[in-house]
């Protein structure tokens, strides 16, 4: 029978880093990745760029996690932005700090970010083994039976870092949780989080990337939170960051609603005087040419449709009902939220093994000694901005590091 120190389950973000920290700290160690590659979903991410982390100062992150801020205290303190981009730039992966003080690789390239997270795995000589699903986990006196498809190993600890039910093409289907539940863990129900927006169809086909936008989040009238940013906009679903950020609070909603705001820089009242102002320079053209200078050319079908206007009519023809009902779209144009798009395109998994559970200072599971958990397979999740790769780096370091015996 096999023998590590230290058994990895998964090959993403966490623990891959929790393979290089477990072999620095010179265990034998030992990861399964049950895909054809390691590092799947990090390659994905950021639309193939991969926001690697945050440059947002230590202190000024933990409200970026609606989940698990306080319990990323102690992984924080010990391993953070800074250590992951020296181990980027280390292997060659220079950083760069963009808009929203999110950090990407400088080439675009989330591939490179794998690279450099498999050479750091590897150097110490931690093994990688691919086509590895682990079918059962079990208690041993030396440590834990670790069964995959034709083999058994003996691990004297384990590391879970399978990641959560989000992206499952990329590998993650919750079989942490399984495993973990094994052990007398217990979960917060996973659902997707950082994830499109299901909507009631819009009356007119549309897919417009809307920059600068206000996107507002209701429940019914009351307004439950509000941003600017960036949202991406279909006929029946609504992406973009601030959007997606919102996703993890819908399920728990009665009534949502998404309100955006096409000219968050101006008030109803200014916004009024701007319409008046346009219709009245040139009563000869038509209303078309006044939307085109306050909407992007793709959404003025989507307002001519909700509206019910006349692209052709003269702007000297449009009445004050018609102005005041534009200007009133302009600032509130409502959708009602009819769901998410599920796992399938979720950035992140929100909920997971509780961290009551789980000892924050070594990833260790309270309940089953030499077990230990990291990355997304726990009840931590965070906003868009790099803070859920953050995450899992630094419990993956932690983990890893404490697997090996090394605090």
């Amino acid at each position: 029978m096999e023998q590590w120190d230290v058994v990895i389950i998964g090959g993403g973000a966490a623990g891959l880093v929790a393979a290089g920290a477990a072999g620095r700290a010179g265990a034998k160690v030992l990861v399964l990745e049950k895909t054809h590659r390691v590092g799947r979903k990090v390659a994905i991410t950021g639309k193939g760029r991969c926001n690697v982390t945050t440059a947002r100062p230590l202190d000024q992150v933990f409200d970026a996690y609606p989940s698990g801020g306080d319990f990323l205290r102690n992984a924080f303190a010990r391993f953070f932005s800074g250590d992951i981009i020296d181990i980027l730039e280390r292997r060659n992966v220079q950083c760069a700090t963009e808009r929203g003080r999110r950090v990407f690789p400088q080439s675009g390239q989330a591939t490179d970010v794998v690279n450099a997270l498999y050479r750091y795995a590897r150097v110490d000589g931690a093994a990688v083994r691919t086509k590895a699903r682990v079918l059962t986990l079990e208690a041993h006196p030396a440590g834990f039976l670790v069964s995959l498809d034709q083999d058994v190993i003996l691990a004297r600890r384990v590391v879970i870092a399978t990641g959560g039910k989000s992206y499952p093409k990329t590998g993650s289907t919750g079989d942490g949780y399984r495993l973990a539940q094994r052990f007398g863990h217990t979960l917060t129900a996973p659902r997707p989080a950082l994830v499109p927006l299901t909507i009631q169809p819009l009356p007119a086909p549309v897919d417009v990337q809307l920059h600068n936008v206000g996107v507002a989040l209701f429940d019914g009238g009351k307004k439950i939170a509000s941003g600017l940013g960036e949202a991406h906009l279909r006929q029946n679903w609504l992406g973009g960051a601030i959007p997606l950020d919102f996703s993890r609070d819908i399920m728990d909603r009665a009534s949502p609603s998404i309100s955006l705001d096409f000219k968050p820089a101006l008030d109803q009242a200014k916004l009024d005087a701007r319409l008046r102002r346009d219709l009245e320079a040139d009563g000869k053209r038509p209303l078309a040419h006044v939307l085109s200078g306050l909407l992007p050319r793709v959404a003025i079908p989507l307002f001519v449709a909700a509206l019910q206007l006349d692209p052709e009519q003269r702007c000297a023809e449009v009445g004050k009902k018609t102005r005041r009902a534009l200007g009133a779209k302009l600032k509130d144009f409502r959708l009602t939220i009819t769901g998410t798009r599920g796992f399938d395109e979720a950035l992140v998994t929100a909920g997971g093994v509780k961290l009551k559970e789980i000892d924050p200072r070594t990833m260790q599971s309270r309940l089953a000694p030499g077990l230990f958990l990291c990355g997304e397979v726990l009840d931590v999740d965070g906003v868009t901005g790099g803070f859920n790769l953050q995450a899992a780096f630094s419990t993956g370091f932690v983990a890893g590091r404490a697997a090996a015996g090394k605090s």
